[in-house]
């Protein structure tokens, strides 16, 4: 018999920033298996749109409480 393969499970990240010479805040969701990833992707999505932009929080969804969670990683 084979034994299952071990997968990552993927989490909704929510980021909140702030686009350089604004006062406005955005947010861009993405899935990724840790915020760490979630953090490169927003970077990529930046970069490739040419913005220049400040990470003002990272949430993670808790399906389990229907909530979003802040997440405490370091966000560089």
């Amino acid at each position: 018999m084979r034994k299952k393969e071990a997968r990552e499970d993927i989490f909704e990240f929510r980021i909140e920033y702030k686009e350089e010479d604004t006062e406005f805040f955005s947010q861009k969701h993405f899935s990724a298996s840790n915020a760490g990833i979630a953090i490169e992707m927003f970077n990529f999505a930046c970069k490739k749109d040419e913005v220049s932009a400040e990470v003002e929080k990272i949430e993670v969804w808790n399906r389990w409480a229907n909530r979003w969670d802040l997440v405490e990683e370091e966000m560089k």
